[in-house]
């Protein structure tokens, strides 16, 4: 999606739904992740991110910088659910959303036909996160390696090579440059 088609759906979501999409768009994280995300997973500078995609499922963590953005969207949040556990929670259930809830599985589809907007999907803002940072010259691929927790370098360059960078971007609101060799 453009710069503009995201910024037009974040315009037509509800709260929830656009804290929900930001915190993909500030971390490069797959959906699963962000649902999963616990408040013990969020530090002072960081956001822990768990996945399981690696051989035998077992899960790997990795570490994405907390910028001023997504700290502003987990404080407005943690009001909301902070004692649940979760970052994210369905009202109804009182528990984690789940891709297969048809609340999370239609929303992007519900949201850009609202927006009017060509359809996308949740792994879009995860490419969209990681062009917008090479074209903002605030990462390389091998900072973006690390945020997506690929193993190997060539998977990053096979999905950036895929999309095309964006015309206008999302402002990125720190430098990554040197923060992993903290």
């Amino acid at each position: 999606p453009s710069a503009d088609d995201l910024n037009r759906v974040l315009a037509v979501a509800e709260p929830w739904e656009a804290s929900l999409l930001t915190v993909l768009l500030c971390t490069g994280a797959r959906v699963g992740e962000v649902l999963k995300l616990r408040w013990d997973d969020v530090s002072a500078h960081a956001v822990q991110l768990w996945t399981q995609k690696r051989k035998g499922g077992s899960k790997q963590r990795r570490l994405v910088p907390l910028s001023g953005r997504l700290q502003a969207i987990l404080d407005e949040q943690r009001p909301v659910t902070g004692n649940m556990g979760f970052v994210f929670i369905n009202p109804v259930t009182q528990a984690p959303y789940s891709m297969r809830q048809p609340s999370m599985k239609l929303m992007l589809k519900r949201l850009c036909e609202k927006a009017g907007v060509t359809p996308f999907g949740f792994h879009a803002t995860r490419h969209y996160f990681a062009v917008s940072l090479v074209k903002s010259q605030k990462a390389d691929i091998t900072d973006i390696q690390q945020l997506w927790g690929h193993q190997r370098p060539t998977t990053t360059d096979i999905y950036l090579r895929s999309v095309a960078p964006p015309t206008t971007l999302i402002a990125w609101p720190g430098a990554l440059k040197g923060w992993f060799s903290r």
